[in-house]
């Protein structure tokens, strides 16, 4: 019986060992460049995950607001990426280009809704450093005086520069949606915060103080989902105490700008 054992263990070994044998070293010259992708539990998403959880590329979008920022004349948004192919002991440019998005909103302009990827100012930011496997992007944001009457949509990849190109499909693109106005977050979860609307947000911004954008909103989904229930309770029975007081002053209650009724009522979608 032992050495049956023996022989078995010794026929596994050698498996293995013929397997080692039989790999070969990693040769592909290539460097790719990839997002990295959270979801609202913190997880890093990879390409299975994506897969299998998403049907749409929600996961790479977001958007912005200069009204959560203080209304500054230009902010910058980072993406944190992950380095793909061989490492290097010697700094490494890459490079961003825009993607026409077609059918939605008016696309970024360079110069007039962000600073163009390839400005001198930015050079040194788009740039691996040695032996660097990850790294934060920037994106710099210009508040235009069009933004406080319409939106607009940047998408961006990663164009191939000799040094690096864009790796995985599904994870080499980002979309931001820019404006100067009180904008949905695309983290906005009615099943937690009912139905979105601007005075509704407004409101949540000004009785809490937090700007309630997509920051925030990953920062509660991540942290005690308890935590979002109150704060809906809080929010729920702040709104009727609130439009008693407007009741008898004589002022109608909280709506929004088409009649709605502002209303803190999760919507359980099941």
């Amino acid at each position: 019986m032992k050495r049956s054992i023996y022989t078995l263990l010794a026929g596994v070994a050698m498996m293995f060992a013929s397997c080692e044998n039989d790999l070969e070293p990693y040769s592909d010259p290539d460097c790719r460049l990839n997002f990295i992708y959270y979801d609202y539990f913190g997880d890093q998403m990879t390409t299975e995950n994506i897969e299998e959880s998403y049907d749409d590329d929600s996961y790479s979008t977001s958007s912005y607001s200069f009204v959560y920022a203080g209304n500054p004349e230009r902010d910058t948004l980072w993406f944190k990426v992950g380095v793909s192919g061989f490492l290097s002991d010697q700094p490494r440019s890459f490079a961003l280009e825009q993607v026409a998005v077609p059918d939605t909103v008016d696309n970024a302009e360079p110069g007039v809704h962000y600073v163009a990827f390839n400005d001198p100012s930015l050079s040194a930011l788009y740039t691996v450093p040695a032996n660097a496997d990850t790294l934060s992007v920037p994106v710099v944001l210009l508040r235009d005086p069009s933004l406080d009457e319409k939106d607009v949509v940047i998408r961006f990849t990663f164009a191939d520069n000799g040094n690096f190109q864009a790796g995985i499909p599904e994870m080499s693109t980002r979309t931001v949606y820019i404006t100067a106005r009180i904008a949905q977050p695309s983290m906005w979860e009615e099943y937690y915060l009912g139905y979105w609307g601007p005075v509704k947000h407004q409101l949540m911004i000004e009785w809490t103080g937090e700007a309630w954008d997509d920051a925030y909103l990953e920062e509660l989904y991540n942290g005690d989902s308890g935590y979002v229930d109150y704060m809906i309770s809080w929010f729920a029975q702040r709104l009727e105490e609130e439009n008693a007081a407007r009741e008898a002053a004589g002022e109608e209650p909280y709506t929004e700008e088409d009649g709605t009724p502002v209303d803190f009522t999760p919507i359980y979608n099941y």
